[in-house]
């Protein structure tokens, strides 16, 4: 019974041991692959310039927040203005703040509301405009940030590109066809006449040896050595 009770403790602690070694081999495999992973990010993040069109993007969101609070105020001196609702909320908060506060605050905060009113007609579509501009220039940053990271390939869009490597790029021709063709390489080749001139035409081999009149005809004189192991 003793013995017996030995063989299980010495079974069971065995088994411990194999769960820990393939506790630990998985922890391992694990930290192994994490730490693959972040490498090939950062390798990632270092050949598609991540750093310099994350900051571009900053830079335009950055640069929309101004008009969007310029749309903001605007919108509410347009709604004190030209609605009821707004100009009955007017008249209550002055009357709060008058009734509460001083005086001399009351009659600031009705200066304030009157500049929203008076700058909202001009502000409004000034703000608006500005930022559909910063719209657009963060679209593009996206645009063009999705472009490197897919290795989509650049298009010919302006002008200059489109002469130097679009549709617009010096074509090759050649006089007849027949003889060759000719082609450029846009933006490596420079634009003018050139001459081809053939020196040497192609001949024909012959790989088939003469004819033998019979099997043991001789074919040739010599010696053929033939080594193995050297």
């Amino acid at each position: 019974m003793a013995s017996t009770q030995k063989i299980e403790a010495n079974t069971n602690r065995r088994i411990d041991l194999l769960s820990a070694a393939s506790m630990l081999s998985f922890i391992a495999w694990y930290v192994r692959e994490v730490c693959i992973s972040l490498q090939m990010a950062a390798r990632r993040w270092q050949l598609d310039d991540a750093g310099a069109m994350a900051a571009a993007v900053a830079y335009y969101l950055a640069l929309s927040v101004f008009p969007i609070l310029l749309l903001l105020s605007s919108g509410l001196g347009l709604f004190l203005k030209f609605t009821n609702l707004g100009h009955d909320a007017e008249v209550q908060i002055l009357a709060v703040v008058a009734e509460h506060c001083s005086p001399s605050l009351e009659q600031q905060i009705r200066v304030m509301l009157l500049q929203f009113e008076e700058q909202s007609i001009v502000g409004g579509p000034f703000g608006l405009l500005t930022a559909i501009a910063a719209a657009i220039g963060v679209f593009y940053q996206f645009d063009r940030a999705f472009d490197k990271i897919w290795r989509v390939p650049p298009t010919a869009t302006s002008l200059g590109d489109r002469i130097r490597f679009g549709d617009l790029a010096p074509q090759a021709s050649i006089g007849n066809p027949s003889v060759a063709t000719a082609s450029t390489t846009p933006g490596v080749a420079a634009s003018g006449t050139y001459s081809l001139e053939v020196t040497q035409l192609a001949q024909s081999q012959t790989l088939v040896s003469q004819s033998y009149g019979a099997p043991n005809d001789l074919v040739g004189e010599g010696s053929l050595t033939i080594r193995f192991g050297e």
